[in-house]
């Protein structure tokens, strides 16, 4: 059951500190094409992690880099 806690709290984590600095990147480019591009890298690159290493650890680094793809969201706003 652990790992599925580590799991949602990896997600959340990188999320919770990749938005400030997306946000702040695309205040200072005044676009938000260049870090649109970037997150949605991370976010397939995570979800190549989940699908090539289905390994408990390894779920838990692709869920980290998945959320650095989901901190897009507060830069949007």
């Amino acid at each position: 059951m652990s790992y599925h806690g580590y799991g949602i709290a990896a997600l959340a984590f990188s999320a919770m500190i990749s938005a400030p600095i997306y946000a702040r990147i695309g205040d200072k480019l005044m676009s938000c094409k260049i870090v649109l591009r970037v997150g949605i890298v991370f976010s397939i690159v995570g979800n190549f992690v989940y699908f090539a290493f289905p390994k408990a650890n390894m779920i838990i680094v692709a869920r980290m880099i998945s959320g650095l793809g989901w901190g897009l969201e507060g830069s949007f706003y």
